[in-house]
């Protein structure tokens, strides 16, 4: 099948609506990708500090997460720079300010220079519910990462 077929058969595809992606909450994103769609790999890269991680965490993992509970999704984190227990205590976060309408950094949340009240603890039990439904749908790999491995943890999930 040559490129033009390909594409006759994408848009024959989408026509039948099967090329709409999961919303990431950033309507002008969405605009331009489609938003988060079966099949597309997406590489977020930047300087230090210059925000992928928010980016990816609100638009390409919490949203779709939050607002498709029981859409058969798979998302594959591949983190380079936080382990996946910060990764899941920033979604957390997300998750408690969104629903109960409470702010608890993920620093405070993990009581790294006070002890978390019994208050915002409440809500992190709350929310433990949520962060469980979503367990079997991200997948986080947070180890060291060269090209075999790499390519390795991929030929694995593309297997399952």
């Amino acid at each position: 099948m040559n490129n033009v077929d390909i594409l006759y058969k994408m848009i024959e595809s989408g026509k039948k609506g099967q090329n709409t992606g999961l919303s990431t909450g950033i309507p002008k994103l969405d605009e331009y990708t489609g938003g988060v769609r079966r099949g597309v790999y997406t590489l977020i890269f930047g300087l230090s500090g210059s925000g992928k991680s928010s980016l990816v965490l609100y638009s390409y993992i919490y949203r779709p997460l939050k607002d498709n509970p029981d859409s058969n999704i798979k998302l594959v984190y591949y983190s380079l720079e936080m382990s996946a227990e910060i990764l899941l205590s920033k979604l957390l976060c997300l998750y408690i300010y969104e629903t109960f309408s409470k702010v608890i950094p993920y620093t405070k949340l993990m009581s790294w220079q006070e002890i978390l009240s019994d208050e915002d603890y409440d809500y992190v039990l709350k929310g433990r519910k949520w962060l469980a439904s979503i367990s079997d749908k991200l997948i986080i790999i947070d180890k060291s990462l060269n090209n075999k491995n790499f390519y390795h943890s991929l030929m694995n999930l593309l297997e399952e």
